[in-house]
């Protein structure tokens, strides 16, 4: 006797073209300078990994403490690309407004 398998039908999946990302002309975006950036970025990174200790403190063991550390790198790495001091100094000027 022979075995049999059995093949499920594929269906074909057709992709839309897509289109290029482009910046509304009301919001460009400055590139970041990176000396700058990764000057930022290693200034803080002992911060990274302190809170990184505390968080972990409150994980399952089988969380590694390595992974929490990168995920921190890459959130401190993105946050200085985003970073515009404009906005930020607005923000700042509404926190200390009184109420």
């Amino acid at each position: 006797m022979g075995s049999s398998t059995s093949l499920h039908a594929v269906t074909p999946v057709t992709i839309p073209p897509t289109r290029p990302f482009t910046r509304s002309p009301a919001e460009p975006r400055k590139p970041p300078v990176w000396p700058a950036v990764t000057a930022w970025c290693l200034e803080h990174l002992p911060l990274v990994k302190a809170i990184a200790i505390r968080v972990h403190e409150n994980l399952p063991v089988h969380v590694d403490l390595d992974d929490l550390v990168h995920a921190g790198i890459i959130g401190l790495f993105d946050a200085a690309t985003k970073f515009n001091p404009e906005k930020a100094g607005r923000i700042l000027e509404l926190r200390q407004a009184p109420h």
